[in-house]
């Protein structure tokens, strides 16, 4: 039977940030094509497990005229068997949390600009330099669950920038966990995606699902795993197998079972970072198919609902957000209320403390009659996105969570009316006082500049091929909100874009981030490319690979000069796309994570007023924000405006 100690070495603020081990594969950028056109130069599951290469942003222009940076962070995996060149995605995690001001062993990283370079052996040429480098200024993390077209593997990446080139992205690519042994074998685990930490800890869910017949090795029950992208063997697939009642994993260092051979159905887990709970150590929080909050391994308690609400429904959703000054952040899940006869009527929020304990709950209910105040009224309302594959395979965060400078609790989830069809809807919260809008359904015009004219106009999904409109929503820290839908521009057909929900103190007004059809010349490949699919919806509901709120990256420190319409009131988000090159006039076809962030400047740690540089005003804000839940003042991000802060403002006072 395979050991399982414990995990160790995660990432602590200001201590090293990667462990890379000796004759790990170094890989070139994924903006890459093959050396043949043609070709596919996809990695595989089953070769070396780690890569390191360079992601050099290339800008794109929003409708308002914003310049935003884009480049495809990871290719997935090379599908086994034709006719698909490398595999789908079928959910995305971006960490919740942001690690600052890391220090490493010196580590190359690999660079190149010349089309046909790469790491395949055979189909790249040689690669060109690398850069060395043994700091971070900042530090995420994101993952996916690929399928193609049966088998399923997880593959995250550890993504750091520096304050010199900010629109540079240092990417170590791993392989988290495979469900088969090796290329030809049997399944032996089918596995969901739930959530990353930006220390590198990749947590999801391992079970039976598509696997028949009498598989030798095939896991038992349903299972949590944790994995450590810093700790995987480079030369170890990390199958997930089960034997006598126990399910274990080939990379056994690097693999925890907080939840092992569960009787009872699991979500795609979330999490409590290491970076927020104090611990050091990794926490996996979900919401249990027997009603229950549960945090590791353990049934916390019915607790999480607030007064009214007597069931969740779906993936949860997290945020560094505070709620009530917990410490540990916020979740929210869809809910039925008491009061709603059986639909799915409410948004449920709850704090914790740093053991994962409910502090403190509230909800917003979707009122009876919910109008936009431009024709548009809804008064059958709910939130159905949960009633699909998404519970088991993800992505999680049906509902984002956020606020605005107000103070107010933004919370957000797509709705579906049975007389007038899908919308967004918003609540802001404010103590007791709860205010709901609508901020986009079919006709909502999407404009060219801040209270501009309409250059498209969103419109139902069926004009794209979906059988929905919108994907979830995500939340920032200004209270805007993103999601993916259909639109249709004055001139032109339909596509599927990448929107931004500015909040506005008239209102939210609608601004176009990418869409498909854009097309971008590689910095690394030297390819033009175009994207010509942003996922959606499957055959019959939201795609468990489109967006959701656990697809969003927040920022921190967070100015106080920032304003909703600024492009840096997020940090980034990750999107499935799958992305044709014209690689010497040949289509080359891939899908991919593509990041899109603002072009700007890595908050310069410690800078709190925005002005480029750290002295006595960013000192005096944090003095005035002491011992306060932030996000003024909280550099760090994990909730509390302390003694750290103050030691990574003076580290950077200038």
């Amino acid at each position: 039977m395979k050991m399982r100690p414990a995990l160790i070495g995660c990432v602590v603020i200001g201590v090293a940030a990667l462990s890379v081990e000796p004759g790990a594969g170094i890989a070139y950028a994924q903006d890459s094509v093959a050396a043949t056109p043609g070709g596919n130069d996809a990695l595989s599951a089953y070769a070396e497990q780690r890569h390191r290469y360079i992601i050099d942003l290339v800008p794109i222009f929003s409708s308002w005229g914003n310049e935003f940076r884009v480049g495809p962070i990871i290719k997935t995996t090379r599908a086994i068997n034709p006719p698909a060149t490398n595999q789908s995605v079928i959910s995305i995690a971006v960490s919740p949390d942001v690690l600052s001001g890391l220090s490493f062993a010196p580590t190359d990283y690999a660079l190149w600009t010349t089309p046909g370079a790469g790491v395949h052996p055979v189909e790249n040429s040689a690669p060109g330099s690398s850069v060395n480098i043994s700091n971070f200024d900042r530090q995420f993390a994101i993952a996916a669950t690929q399928i193609g077209p049966v088998t399923t593997n997880v593959v995250g990446a550890v993504v750091g920038q520096i304050q010199d080139d900010p629109n540079r992205l240092y990417v170590t690519r791993v392989t988290a966990a495979s469900g088969r042994i090796g290329a030809m074998d049997p399944d032996t685990a089918s596995l969901s995606l739930g959530s990353v930490e930006a220390s590198g800890v990749v947590h999801m869910r391992a079970e039976q699902f598509n696997i028949s017949g009498a598989v030798v090795g095939r896991v038992e029950g349903e299972s949590v795993a944790q994995v450590d992208l810093n700790l995987r063997d480079n030369a170890t697939v990390n199958s997930i197998t089960g034997a006598a009642g126990v399910n274990s994993a080939d990379d056994a260092l690097a693999t925890l079972f907080p939840i092992n051979n569960a009787s009872s159905s699991l979500n795609p887990p979330s999490l409590l970072p290491a970076s927020i709970n104090n611990t050091g150590l990794p926490q996996t929080m979900r919401l249990g198919f027997d009603g229950q909050h549960w945090f590791q391994g353990a049934a916390a308690s019915f607790g999480h609902l607030d007064l009214g609400m007597i069931a969740h429904r779906g993936n949860p959703s997290y945020s560094t957000t505070q709620f009530l000054s917990a410490p540990g952040g916020a979740y929210a899940s869809l809910a039925v209320s008491a009061a709603g006869g059986g639909k799915t009527d409410s948004i449920n929020i709850f704090s914790v403390d740093l053991a994962g304990q409910v502090l403190a709950t509230t909800s917003a209910t979707l009122p009876p009659i919910l109008s936009d105040g431009a024709g548009f009224t809804a008064m059958d309302a709910q939130f159905t996105q949960w009633a699909s594959q998404v519970s088991f395979r993800g992505g999680n965060g049906l509902v984002g969570i956020g606020r605005e400078n107000s103070g107010s609790l933004v919370v957000s989830a797509t709705a579906t009316d049975s007389a007038v069809g899908e919308f967004i809807a918003v609540s802001k919260i404010a103590g007791p006082t709860i205010d709901w809008s609508i901020i986009a359904r079919v006709n909502t015009p999407v404009l060219d500049a801040m209270n501009g004219v309409q250059v498209a106009k969103i419109v139902s999904g069926a004009m794209v091929g979906s059988p929905v409109t919108f994907s979830a929503p995500a939340v920032d820290v200004l209270g805007n909100v993103y999601f993916i839908c259909a639109i249709k521009p004055n001139l032109g057909a339909a596509r599927i874009a990448f929107i931004k929900a500015v909040n506005m103190p008239s209102g939210y007004q609608l601004e176009r981030i990418l869409a498909t059809g854009d097309t971008m010349q590689g910095a690394n490949s030297g390819r033009m490319y175009e994207i010509t699919r942003l996922t959606l919806g499957d055959s019959n509901s939201v795609a468990s690979g489109s967006f959701f709120s656990g697809s969003l990256l927040q920022p921190r420190p967070i100015p106080l000069t920032l304003t909703a319409s600024n492009p840096r009131a997020f940090s980034g988000a990750v999107l499935a796309v799958e992305l044709s090159y014209d690689n010497a006039a040949v289509n080359e076809v891939y899908n991919a994570l593509l990041f899109v962030g603002p072009t700007a400047e890595v908050d310069l740690i410690g800078d709190l007023n925005g002005d480029g540089v750290v002295g006595a005003a960013d000192l005096a804000i944090l003095l005035g924000a002491w011992d306060t839940a932030g996000p003024v003042g909280d550099i760090n991000g994990d909730g509390i405006v302390n003694s750290v802060d103050f030691a990574l403002l003076l580290g950077s006072w200038t």
